[in-house]
């Protein structure tokens, strides 16, 4: 015979894990596009094109978490919990529902310009200029600030930079055919320089505090969703610099015991990146249909530190400040690599 697994529990609540559903009869997403585009001739073999891009998406799926407890909303608008607030379904931890109420907001400038020179040489600069605001980046791609919302039933309040928003995007990249040089045809030609460089703004992330200060899920789960206050006169963007500590967590307090912090989503910007990866190829032609190239490459070719995110996005915890706040313990591109490769074709 099986055990009475209930008969162990004794006067111990019975808990169930989390649990995932989706709206009935969701809402369909679909996007909203907008564009145009001028183009110039510059010059002799020069084009220079600018253009605006914009999007809105509507109905956009969204995680929350619908087990928080009921929401008591006082005079001035503030949501609080009182002492004693207990979720809706104490049987289950996190109760995951899948809607689609969000929103998504894209605006850009985009400008590039292209120049062809003298005796093979060709290049081109693209730059973008943009702002990515939605209620929810998770379904789309994880990071950034949290896991769930902070609060489920304001879409006010989740409005912020999306996870992947990149402010400033600069690509330009150089292909020359080096003309050929005094000496032997089978080393003086066939060789091209190919040069490309990268230089973007960091992504935006929030900070949070990792306990239930809000009283919002009462010995339930501690999702660290919950943001801290900005205190009075700091930037919501207090960027320091240096791995060790990104950010300055002194521009956060706690907020009031029973009340959602202040701060709102993706507020810090997270360190940008620069790549400058050459490459330099040599034709050989070994019959009329067979080729063969020599190819040499270097991917970030300064050995720039790329930095992530902070790993340590948490400022508070139920012991008080966190010492590791703002530490990067990652990096997004490796150091510098040297790749030689040989491809055949015919």
């Amino acid at each position: 015979m099986f055990p009475n697994a209930y008969s162990s529990i004794g006067s111990q609540p019975f808990v169930l894990g989390s649990l995932s559903s989706a709206q009935y009869k969701p809402d369909y997403p679909y996007v909203l596009q907008s564009n145009v585009t001028i183009q110039r001739g510059i010059g002799s073999g020069g084009v220079l094109t600018a253009g605006y891009a914009g999007s809105r998406g509507i109905h956009i799926p969204r995680l929350v978490d619908f087990n928080e407890s009921p929401q008591t909303i006082l005079p001035d608008g503030r949501v609080f919990f009182p002492v004693g607030s207990t979720v809706q379904n104490p049987n289950f931890g996190g109760l995951r529902y899948t809607k689609t109420d969000g929103m998504s907001y894209y605006n850009a400038l985009q400008a590039s310009f292209q120049q062809r020179f003298s005796r093979g040489l060709l290049m081109r600069a693209n730059y973008t200029f943009s702002k990515n605001i939605d209620t929810d980046s998770l379904l789309i791609t994880p990071g950034g600030t949290n896991d769930l919302p902070q609060n489920p039933l304001s879409l006010k309040a989740e409005r912020g930079l999306s996870n992947y928003d990149v402010r400033n995007n600069f690509v330009t990249y150089l292909v020359w055919n080096l003309p050929a040089a005094p000496g032997p045809r089978v080393l003086t030609r066939g060789w091209q320089l190919n040069w490309i460089t990268t230089v973007a703004s960091g992504q935006p992330f929030g900070v949070t505090i990792s306990y239930d200060r809000a009283r919002a899920n009462p010995g339930i789960q501690s999702t660290g969703t919950e943001r801290p206050d900005l205190c009075p006169g700091a930037s919501t963007n207090p960027i320091l610099g240096g791995p060790t500590r990104y950010f300055n967590p002194a521009a956060f307090c706690l907020q009031a015991p029973g009340f959602f912090g202040n701060l709102g989503r993706n507020t810090v910007i997270g360190p940008g990146l620069l790549m400058m990866n050459p490459a330099l190829a040599k034709q050989f032609t070994l019959t009329e249909r067979v080729h063969m190239q020599l190819r040499a490459e270097v991917f970030n070719a300064l050995n720039h530190p790329n930095f992530a995110i902070p790993g340590a996005r948490t400022v508070f915890n139920n012991s008080g400040p966190v010492g590791s706040a703002g530490l990067i313990t990652a990096t997004t591109t490796s150091s510098r690599q040297v790749q030689f490769g040989l491809k055949l074709t015919f």
